[in-house]
Formats: C-alpha cells, structure tokens, sequence
C-alpha cells in the first residue's frame, strides 16, 4: 500500500493535448512525449536507486540550512496568493513524483484521456470516445502535462530560487496551472537519512505551497497527496504519536503531517489525505510488488488491521478531474477513500483473485508488536472538519481488476507464428506449446533513461515446437525496429561484442577458422555484424573484403577501412577492406550490394538468424547473393544444449528462432545448400556452427538431388538426429526445472534479504532479463562492466545499471563491504567475473552463480 509513497521523476516529458473536460474520459490512446532533453540523462547517471521521490543523486541539503530550519522558515514565510486575470481556457498540469507508484498513473491517465498527443516530431492527431455520463464543456480545454524531472528541479538541491523559475516558466504559458505532488520518501525507501526524508516529505511540500501560493500571480493550484495514515488522529495526538522516531514508519508519518501546508497556504492548496494500492515502474517494494512476488506460495493476511484506501488508478482519475474542472478543487483538507473499509486479508484476497496470483492466504491476527499500527490504520473515524469523499467503485475487487487491465505500461504490438518458419507450409506439422509468460518487456529494451519507462511495452512470450523439424520458436512476433532500432519509443540497442573480451576471443577464432576453410575467397558478407567484432580481425589479418550489415546502431562502432571496390575479383588484393551498411538484410540490401559489389564468396550470420521472422526471404537472398558454389557460415543457438545446460535465459523475443541438426536438414532440403560441416560449440552457452555450401539444382533434378542431400545428412550426422529424437517433452520438462530452480533462488533471496535487505547482481543482459523475468523479481543493484549500459536501466524491473568496482563499496559504519553477496547473472562467465575480482572475495565477499543451479562459488578455487 501507499499514501504519497512515489518515486520523484527523472522525467522532463511534455505532453500537450486537448480535450472536451468530462468526468470519465476514455483511456485508450497511446503515449506520445518529447524525449529531446539530455540534462535529465547526465543526472540520472548519478542517481542512487534506493532513494525514491527525492530526485536522487548525492545531493544534499545546503549546509548553512538544515531541513529543520527550512521548515520552521517556510511555515513563518508564507503569504497569501493574487487572483488570476486570464480568459485562456489553456491548463498545466505539473507532475512531481511521476514515476512513482501513484504518480506514474497520474501521467498515464492525464497522456490517454488526450485527442491529440505532441510528440518531438509531430502533433498526431486521434479520435477521443467519451464514456462518461456528465456533459462536456463547451470550449475544449487544452492540457499540457510536465512531467517535472530533476533536469527541470532537483528536489535535493533544495534551489528553491530555481523551482520557482521552473513554476513561473510553465504558468506563463498557461491561463491555470495545476501542480500536483506526488513525491516522497517511505519506510520500504530505506530511511537511512533523516535529512532527506525531511526535505522530501516537508520541507518540499512545504515551500512548494509558498511558491504556488504567493509567487505565480494566483494562477497556480497545488495538489499535495498526502498520507492519511499521518492524520488519524486530532493534529496534536498525532503529532505526538509521531514524534517517536525509532521506528521508520513513525518517522514517515511525522515527516508527513509535518509537510502538510497550513493556514495561509490552504488558499491555493489542496491536501489529499490517502492510502493507496498500485504497481510499480521502479523499486517494487510495496504491498502489490510483494504479493506478485509471492504468488503460487502460502501467506497469512491479517483480519484484525483494517483500510480503506483506494486504488492508484482511482486517485489519479481523481487528479484529472481536477484539471479538467468537473471536480473542484477544495482548498484544505480532504480525506479521499475507496467505497468500503477492508481488513488486509480482504486487501490481499482481492488482488490475489484480480492478478490471478495462486496465492494461498490464511486469515490471521496480526502479532501483538503490530496491534498499535493496527488502531492507527483504522479509517472509520472522521475528524471534525475534514471533508471525505469516497471513489471507486462498490467492490474493491472490481477496482483492483479495472487496474490491473489498465495497466503501468502499455501493451506491444507483434504478430503471431503458430507454424514452423523452416517446414515448407504445404507440409502437416505437429506443433506443441511448452512455456508461457504473460508479460514481460524487451530482454534488449534497456531504457537510456528513467523517464523512458513511459514508453516500454509488455509482450506475451509463449515458447512453441516443431515435431518435424525440431524448432522452438517465440509465438509472439514483435517487429524488428522495436527490437533493434527503436526500443522503448527511442532507446539505443545496447549490446555491442567487442566490449566482451570472451566474444573478441571466440570471434577471432572464427576468423581463423575462415581463413582455414576459405583462404582464397575474400569477398565475405556479414549479416548482423554489430560492431565489427569478426570483420575486424578478417580484414586487418587476412585482407578478406568484407560488407557489414545491422540495422543497429551498433554498427557505427565498426572500425573505419577503405572501400570494398566494386565488382571483379578481389582475391588478388592483399589489403583488406569493411562496408558497413546500417540496415536490415532484405531483397532490397542484396539486390543493392549485388549491383555494386556482385556476387560473394562467403556470407556469414552469427546469432542474427535467430532474430528474423521471415527465413524464406533471408535464405532466398542468401543463395542469390552467393557465387556458385558459396559458403555459408552461421551459429545459432541449440536447442538441445538449452535444455541440457539449462540455458533457457536465451529465451526471449529477440531470439525467435532456436535450432536444432534437424532444422539445419530442413533449411538445406528447402533452400539449396549441401551441409559441409555441423560443429557444437560452447559459446553462448551452447550453440552450433553450421557451415554449408550453395548448390544449383535445376528443377527438374530437384526431387534427386534433395534424396542425395537427406542421405548424406543422415550419414554424416545420424548420432546427432537420433538425440533430437522426443526433443519436444525434454524441452517442456525443462520448465519444471525451471520453477524448481526458482523456488531454489527464492530461498536464497530470502536469507540475504534477511542479512542486508538488498539483492546486487552482476551482469546486466538480455539472458539477465530473462532471469529476473522468469524469477519474477528484480535486484536492488545491478552491476556491469560495458560501459555502453552504466547509467541505463534494464527493462520492466528498471535497476539502475552501475560500473562493478560498486561491488568494493564500504558500509560507512563498519568500514565492511556494503554488499557481502553478488548474484552473477552472467553466469557463463562467473569463473572469469570472480577471477576479475578476487579482492573482493578476500575482503570476505561471496559471489553466487545463478545458473545452471543456484550455488555458491568457492573461494578457495579462486584464491588458491
């Protein structure tokens, strides 16, 4: 549950739109925000991921001015506010705390009840649907909505000259401006300095109020949510009950009351006393997050502690209402609550039945220690003179439900596979279903900054399998320009091989091994080349004239060469040369390069053939691309080592296709090419390295030649076929592992949360999203050594990526290493990570590998 408990922002998005003010205003557009500032994203690298709703970052109070003193200065300074001029209908919403539980719905119900949305491009108009039973205005009232980031304020700056200038330049374009604060600090927040819990929940409010109330000519209003947790008694019982700050929720609570604005400041400030329940975009700490975490377990729920708050969904209509002007806004106090009072037993059983959990709760008292907690959480009685609205609906299941379908984070576009890419569609196939997710986000959608979260999508991932050809392939295809180009409404692709020196080893003995086979056919293509890894050692220690293609900007990174020269034969040449090309491999990039360049010698795709939908189309060029008698390289990943080591983190929807020796047999029997070679290697965990040669068959020779191809297949790898044999259930049986091994990690989990209270991983990748994804949990620090991802944030969880010298950090009180346990993720590399870091295993740190089981690593082996 929360009450104001949300993360201050690190956006600085602005979203304009206009809309017909109604009540209940038709939430199903998209998000469209400008995403043009960079100073938000040198702050955010910076920022500490355990302090939510300050602006993070090492900042602190100046130190002429302790919070205290601030807050006994704003309550004595405050004046009342002017009186608005204006005729425009134009409105401001400004959102502090937007990426916080609450506040992130307050953004995404501002952005989807909007008929037009300003992107950085363009104004893309849409049709908005009322589904509401009040009338509507008759002027249309345009909405814009800042999304107050520390770019624009930082809250620990505590510049309070600057967050005026910040109000002042939005209520200059706007006729009324609404501020709405959603920031703050709480006990789940690890309330380890009180400076900052007292900037953030009083001293902010509080001079927030001041400006909006005296500085802004009377054309600002502010909204401050506050905790009714903090009020349930008269003001000076609860602020004696307060005052006992040896606990942190006392603490939170009296950090609340004391940031409420008073007196003079209610004229233009509104005080929303509330408790709510929300998923969360960051930290994840808080009673939802901790009971989707728990689903399929056994939990007790309390009958003796009772609430009755609402949900985030509801507050934040609540909000836009007040933008719009069908709910007045009431300066002072108002107590805002769902229809009902529930106990936590009643809170959980609902959300477990809405989010489909599988959780089984047992009804209980709350420990006696809880009891006073308890009395404080009742929300049956009123104080005098404070106004109580209740929102919602007349089930708090159905809210709940309503909330869940409404979701944090939007929903992807993709398209569905329920046949096998490599069988020809004429033929019967018996396809199985094996694994499913429901959502999850882009393994490869590592978000360049927090305010990003606002345009991730969620996908199905569901696993299925080819009895013939003994392919697994993801069901749900999601366009390759948001895998790779466009992630995350804009972000980068983030993964660049040369930064991993076991990938520049293995790619330099693939470029011997080249050289061995092929030493004198130099015209090489590469599809999916990244930054160059391969081609970069083929052209500077083999001459080969090589053609890079990726539709990433990865690309960028290759090293520049001279030109491949166009046409003939390059054999002769003994300086080597790279084209790079950013795009997408099609029939329009192979008739380009065969126009300029002509035939080739050898085309190469390492792991980029498990990332295309389309394999008719991409075998159709690879063969008219080639010369006569061409090569073809490729590794993918193979299916039987998935499920023989485990490695199912290679699953995700980057990766749609994974292989087997019988869907290499299909791709030669459809497409033309006589296998040379089928090496198992043990990169990425376990692939293979197939290597083949271009044939031309005339059709009428066809059926013959296909014979002659299956034969010598069968021949040359009968031991490998006959291991693919059931395939299918081993692969289906690979998930119960899989939840056994989870319930394993959860154990693991458990105790250093006991110990700490923090989980650090190390390795944030694709295969480490897929981790998390399937743990359904994230880490509270994730280290990295790229430094292409320091600053960023992995997908859906949204942990702050760091450099791993963080794992040698001191606990300031004991001069002891602050993190005793790092979980690596990347765990193939787990012996060459804590080799890298033996100080930190001699300074009694311990690393866990998390796969292929969860097991502690041996100093000694590392040591000696």
């Amino acid at each position: 549950m929360g009450s104001s408990d949300a993360a201050a922002t690190d956006a600085a998005s602005v979203v304009t739109t206009t809309t017909a003010a109604s009540s209940h205003h038709a939430e199903d557009t998209t998000l469209l925000a400008d995403k043009t500032s960079t100073s938000d994203a040198a702050m955010i690298t910076t920022s500490k991921p355990v302090l939510v709703g300050a602006g993070g970052g090492d900042a602190v109070p100046p130190a002429a001015s302790s919070p205290q003193q601030e807050l006994q200065k704003m309550k004595a300074t405050t004046t009342p506010a002017g009186t608005s001029t204006s005729s425009s209908t134009s409105v401001g919403v400004v959102i502090f705390g937007a990426l916080g539980m609450l506040g992130i719905y307050v953004a995404r119900v501002l952005e989807k009840m909007n008929v037009s949305c300003k992107s950085k491009e363009k104004v893309v108009e849409q049709m908005s649907t009322e589904t509401t039973t009040h009338e509507a205005v008759e002027a249309p009232v345009e909405t814009t909505t800042y999304l107050a980031g520390r770019g624009k304020f930082d809250i620990l700056s505590a510049d309070w000259a600057a967050l005026e200038r910040y109000l002042r330049e939005i209520v200059d374009r706007h006729a009324k401006v609404l501020v709405v604060n959603c920031a703050g600090v709480t006990p789940k927040d690890f309330l380890a300095d009180s400076a900052q819990a007292v900037l953030v929940n009083s001293c902010f409010p509080l001079k927030l109020a001041e400006i909006v109330n005296a500085k802004l000519d009377g054309r600002a209003q502010l909204v401050h949510i506050s905790t009714d947790i903090a009020s349930v008694t008269s003001s000076g019982e609860a602020l004696r009950v307060c005052q006992d700050a040896s606990t942190p929720n006392h603490f939170y609570r009296l950090t609340k009351i004391l940031g409420e604005p008073g007196g003079a400041q209610h004229s233009a400030a509104m005080i929303v006393r509330t408790s709510f329940v929300g998923e969360e975009a960051f930290n994840r700490k808080h009673l939802l997050e901790w009971l989707k975490r728990s689903s399929g377990t056994e939990i007790q729920g309390y009958r003796d502690q009772f609430w009755s708050g609402t949900t985030c969904l509801n507050v934040a209509r609540f909000v836009r209402d007040l933008a719009v002007g069908t709910e007045p806004f009431r300066p002072g106090v108002l107590r805002l609550e769902g229809q009902h009072t529930l106990s936590k037993f009643e809170v959980c059983k609902a959300i477990n039945e809405a989010f489909h959990l599988g959780i089984d709760i047992t009804e209980a008292n709350a420990p006696l220690h809880q009891l006073s907690h308890q009395t404080e959480k009742e929300m049956g009685e009123t104080k005098p003179g404070v106004e109580v609205k209740r929102i919602g609906t007349d089930s708090f299941l159905k809210d709940v439900t309503e909330m869940r379908e409404f979701g944090v984070f939007d929903k992807g576009d993709f398209t569905v596979r329920d046949q096998c890419r490599f069988c020809p569609p004429e033929t019967k196939q018996t396809v199985r279903e094996v694994f499913h997710l429901a959502d999850v986000g882009l393994a490869g959608g590592f978000l360049s900054r927090r305010e990003d979260v606002l345009y991730e999508k969620l996908y199905p991932l569901t696993v299925l399998f080819c009895e013939q050809s003994n392919t697994a392939w993801i069901r749900e295809v999601v366009p390759q320009e948001n895998l790779f180009v466009s992630i995350n409404g804009g972000a980068g692709y983030f993964y660049y091989s040369s930064t991993i020196p076991s990938l520049v080893t293995h790619f330099r003995g693939l470029a011997d091994e080249i050289q061995a086979r092929f030493p004198n056919e130099k015209k090489l293509l590469e599809i999916g080349c990244n930054d160059g890894v391969l081609l970069t050692p083929l052209r500077d220690v083999y001459g080969y004239h090589c053609i890079g293609v990726d539709p990433s900007a990865a690309i960028r990174a290759v090293p520049p060469a001279p030109p491949l020269e166009t046409g003939g034969d390059c054999s002769g040449s003994t300086n080597g040369s790279i084209v790079a090309i950013e795009d997408f491999f099609c029939t329009r990039v192979c008739s380009e390069i065969l126009q300029k360049y002509g035939p080739l010698d050898v085309v190469v795709g390492c792991n980029c053939l498990a990332h295309i939908d389309d394999m008719q189309e991409i075998f159709e060029n690879i063969h008219r691309i080639l010369k006569p008698g061409g090569k073809l390289v490729f590794e993918v990943h193979y299916v039987g080592h998935i499920v023989d080591g485990m490695n199912f983190d290679f699953i995700y929807h980057e990766h749609m296709s994974y292989y087997s020796f019988g869907t290499v047999k299909s791709i030669c029997h459809r497409y033309g090419f006589w296998p040379l070679d089928i090496q198992q290697i043990a990169n990425h965990g376990g692939s293979l390295r197939v290597f083949l040669q271009k044939e031309e068959v005339a059709q009428a020779d066809l059926l013959v030649w296909q014979e002659k191809m299956n034969k010598a297949f069968h021949d040359s790898f009968a031991a490998d076929l006959l291991r693919e044999e059931g395939l299918g259930s081993e692969l289906q049986g690979l998930f119960t592992r899989v939840c056994e091994w989870r319930d394993q990690c959860r154990k693991w989990f458990a105790e250093v949360r006991d110990q700490r209270g923090i989980l650090v991983g190390y390795g944030a990748s694709g295969r480490a999203n897929t981790i998390m994804a399937i743990l359904g949990e994230g880490f509270h620090v994730l280290l990295d050594d790229s430094k292409a991802k320091w600053g960023s944030f992995v997908p859906f969880f949204h942990t702050r990526i760091d450099p791993s010298d963080v794992l040698y950090e001191k606990d300031p009180g004991t001069g002891l290493l602050k993190y005793k346990t790092i979980f690596i993720l990347a765990w193939p590399y787990a012996g060459a990570i804590a080799r890298r870091h033996k100080e930190y295993l001699r300074l009694g740190g311990r690393f866990v590998k998390i796969l292929p089981e969860i097991k502690a690593i041996d100093p000694t082996e590392i040591l000696g």
